[in-house]
């Protein structure tokens, strides 16, 4: 869309971020091609990001005395001094400052609208993802320094950044589909704003005006609303932030890792990018049982077909657990369950798969054929199965699954069969290894575990914390017990 011109009309406003001239007016204008996400919606940097105070830690720990320290940093300065490169660079980034600055910023926007390019319609995999770099701020809460990896880390984030009015109204275009659906105050997703005033002047002029900031923030957002007064040029290539006049977001999982990022006025096919993505990390492609995303709590569940003690807390938790807290505290609680493949049972692989083509038939009927399987484990145990073939197993399976859902169910053998099909071929140079249709779901599960640590089954997570008390023995008054004692 291109903006209309209107510099010589404006006007000195007052906002939540900076004391701004009120931006072009984007009304009447048509839709224009932009291109495509630079780096393919790849957003950050390749280096993990440390707190100051981990960094601190890591010098403390470090085996060089003092000494060697304070004389390689004044050895670094004296460098820096002397370097002709270095400081004809550092002259030009000044010279550059001093002839683009903010009017040249907001000519762009007159002239090329206020999309620069347009956001992928689906999230980057954790494995190719870069990081969210660490930039420490002021906390408009308590006014105390902040530091952002510290307030993403663990947490799903929509990390929204502006120090413009206009990129202010940009970013509400996103965090208001996103607060309804995650309010302020979950205990897993969460909105983090971030106020960037490079100018020393209007930064100034807006550290003045703290109090009235606060005022027109909503109180629940305080707590991740961070202020900073410092140049962040050194970060914008690589978040791809061209233009500082316009409002930026990034989905930030727990690891601070930049799964997905949008800038200017959201469309209706960012925002389900934006929503569907959450949801997919919130549950992190586990199997959810009971709850929602937007639930205060999650229980999750590392569990084996063909694990006894997997059973025993199956069976308590589905059967008594979830109705109990369906009861009495609707919402509170998100119950996810995920396959914990244990490779001395070799048939766990297969009762998984199993499963994970049931769901990918029909999802509401996971739960239901995850109960058949535990109840039907011995089927699948060591000894019963020694003499059967994969194929044999798999055949079973599809048998157990269409026997006991209900007829009404889209799932047909046939159809599970397909999913579980691997071909058959004579000459083992044409093999190919890539197993069946559910294999890449099946190899997701086997590598959350190995990253989140998960070594047993069952293992159990209280808000995203191995709690080692729950037992597979815990009768349902050992649940309220503790489920009433972490609320």
């Amino acid at each position: 869309m291109r903006v209309q011109p209107c510099i010589g009309s404006t006007a000195t406003r007052i906002s939540g971020r900076l004391f701004t001239t009120q931006p072009p007016s984007s009304e009447g204008t048509e839709q224009k091609q932009l291109p495509l996400s630079p780096f393919g919606g790849r957003f950050g940097v390749p280096e993990q990001p440390m707190s100051t105070k981990s960094q601190a830690l890591s010098q403390a720990n470090s085996k060089r005395s003092p000494f060697s320290k304070a004389k390689e940093g004044v050895k670094s300065k004296m460098h820096d001094w002397t370097d002709e490169k270095r400081n004809l660079e550092k002259r030009k980034e000044l010279l550059d400052d001093f002839q683009s600055g903010y009017f040249s910023e907001f000519s762009e926007v007159n002239r090329t609208g206020a999309k620069l390019w347009k956001a992928t319609t689906s999230m980057v995999n954790a494995d190719k993802a870069l990081y969210m770099p660490n930039i420490v701020g002021t906390s408009l809460k308590t006014s105390e320094p902040i530091e952002l990896v510290d307030v993403l880390r663990g947490k799903i984030s929509l990390l929204a950044i502006s120090g413009t009015r206009f990129g202010e109204e940009q970013i509400e275009t996103y965090m208001k589909p996103f607060l309804t659906r995650w309010p302020a105050g979950s205990s897993k997703v969460q909105v983090v704003e971030l106020n960037i005033q490079e100018n020393p002047l209007k930064a100034g002029l807006v550290r003045m005006m703290v109090p009235f900031v606060k005022k027109t923030i909503p109180e629940e957002r305080h707590t991740n609303y961070i202020l900073h007064y410092k140049s962040i040029k050194h970060l914008k290539e690589p978040l791809s932030m061209q233009n500082s006049y316009l409002g930026y977001v990034f989905l930030v999982d727990g690891n601070c890792k930049i799964r997905w990022g949008a800038h200017g006025p959201a469309t209706e096919i960012e925002v389900k990018t934006l929503l569907d993505s959450v949801q997919r990390l919130s549950e992190r492609r586990g199997h959810c049982i009971a709850g929602t995303s937007s639930a205060e709590h999650t229980l999750e569940l590392y569990l084996d077909y063909v694990c006894p003690f997997s059973a025993k807390i199956w069976k308590q938790v589905y059967h008594h657990v979830v109705p109990w807290l369906e009861h009495e505290h609707p919402g509170k609680v998100q119950v996810i369950v995920r396959n914990q493949i244990q490779p001395w049972h070799p048939s766990s692989s297969l009762t998984a798969e199993a499963a994970l083509a049931v769901e990918s038939i029909d999802p509401a009927q996971f739960a239901s054929f995850s109960d058949v399987l535990f109840a039907h484990q011995k089927k699948f145990f060591d000894e019963t199965v020694i003499e059967k073939s994969r194929r044999d197993q798999y055949e079973t399976l599809a048998t157990l699954a269409t026997s006991t859902l209900p007829k009404s169910s889209s799932i047909t053998k046939e159809r599970i069969l397909e999913l579980l099909y691997i071909p058959t071929v004579e000459d083992a140079e044409k093999s190919t290894n890539t197993g069946n249709k559910v294999a890449a779901d099946l190899k997701f599960f086997i590598k959350l575990g190995r990253q989140t640590g998960i070594h047993v089954s069952p293992t159990a997570l209280w808000d995203g914390l191995v709690e080692n008390a729950i037992s597979s023995g815990w009768t349902l008054e050992a649940w309220k017990d503790f489920l009433s004692s972490n609320f």
